[in-house]
């Protein structure tokens, strides 16, 4: 899950250490929102294709220039996968 927030793709939960080990991210030191890792938005091309090759499916949350209730809205944007790796009904 690449969640964006502001200029960057944030990771929370613990389990994406193993991700990131395999994209080389460092972990983030403490911060308010909890984040554990994150790249900058200009290296989504990099890490998405890291993963793709190996067959790790990606989705991406997005934030949007709308606003509810002051909160900045973000939503499901792309979701990524190798269609070539599973085995299709009847094929």
């Amino acid at each position: 899950l690449f969640f964006q927030v502001g200029r960057f793709y944030e990771f929370y939960q613990l389990r994406d250490a193993s991700i990131a080990d395999l994209l080389q991210l460092a972990p983030m030191g403490r911060n308010r929102r909890g984040a554990r890792f994150g790249f900058p938005v200009g290296r989504f091309n990099h890490y998405l294709g890291e993963l793709l090759k190996r067959r790790i499916p990606v989705l991406v949350i997005q934030q949007h220039r709308q606003y509810w209730t002051g909160i900045q809205v973000r939503g499901p944007a792309w979701r990524y996968e190798d269609l070539n790796s599973k085995q299709l009904p009847n094929s």
